[in-house]
């Protein structure tokens, strides 16, 4: 019954584009606190099943508090922490394979009462949208 948010924003083509807004930036820029940075390991099923690590948060507002996974993803599945990370792999990319595009990808959902409940429903949300922002990747001639 509890609704999780996803945002996805693709930034780029072969002539490029710019890497999304940091959460830790954002939230707080529009009244948010954040009460916890940490990481969070989620299991992806690829061809072997492999771990990634994703960015989480808590942030709070008024009464409400939200638990946050974010990420940026280039090249179909690699899966990075940080905006630099992401300029550099983005700048390889573009050098080796003439392509200079990537992902923004952040799910929330509000906590309630209940850290564990939240952090197993995001998991599970990541580990079934994953395989399809890796399928649905754009191609280019």
């Amino acid at each position: 019954g509890r609704k999780i948010n996803l945002y996805i924003g693709y930034y780029g083509t072969k002539k490029g584009g710019r890497t999304g807004h940091n959460p830790l930036a954002c939230y707080p820029g529009s009244g948010w606190g954040i009460e916890r940075t940490g990481k969070a390991m989620i299991p992806v099923q690829e061809s072997p099943q492999r771990l990634i690590e994703v960015n989480s948060l808590i942030a709070k507002k008024g009464d409400d508090r939200e638990l946050v996974y974010h990420w940026y993803q280039s090249s179909k599945n690699a899966v990075l922490a940080s905006g630099i990370q992401m300029n550099i792999h983005r700048f390889k990319n573009k050098i080796f394979n003439n392509r200079n595009d990537g992902a923004f990808v952040r799910v929330s959902r509000s906590i309630g009462e209940n850290l564990p409940e939240a952090e197993e429903e995001l998991s599970q949300f990541v580990q079934m949208i994953f395989p399809e922002i890796v399928f649905h990747w754009p191609v280019e001639g």
